[in-house]
């Protein structure tokens, strides 16, 4: 389950006035830096390599679609076989 936290009227009225929506400060929250002051830094840099692999990751979800989809065989921690989704004709 989710941790609840409160909003002080403060933190709503500076988080309006400078443009700053609920989403933004969820994922600085999510993926930021804990300072040891208790502040969280989510940086330019940190928001624009996080871009870089969600494109990355898109590229190949699209690819995984365009296939139709994948199937990985483990067990124990050891990928045993790989194989299209499509190429395997259900019984």
């Amino acid at each position: 389950m989710a941790k609840t936290v409160k909003d002080t009227l403060h933190y709503q009225a500076r988080k309006t006035q400078r443009g700053l929506t609920t989403g933004m400060l969820d994922l600085a929250a999510q993926f930021g830096e804990p300072l040891d002051d208790g502040t969280i830094v989510f940086s330019a840099k940190a928001a624009q390599s996080m871009i870089a692999q969600i494109n990355k990751m898109k590229e190949e979800l699209m690819r995984l679609a365009k296939r139709g989809g994948a199937v990985l065989v483990s067990e124990n921690g050891v990928n045993i076989t790989a194989y299209g989704l499509d190429s395997y004709k259900h019984a």
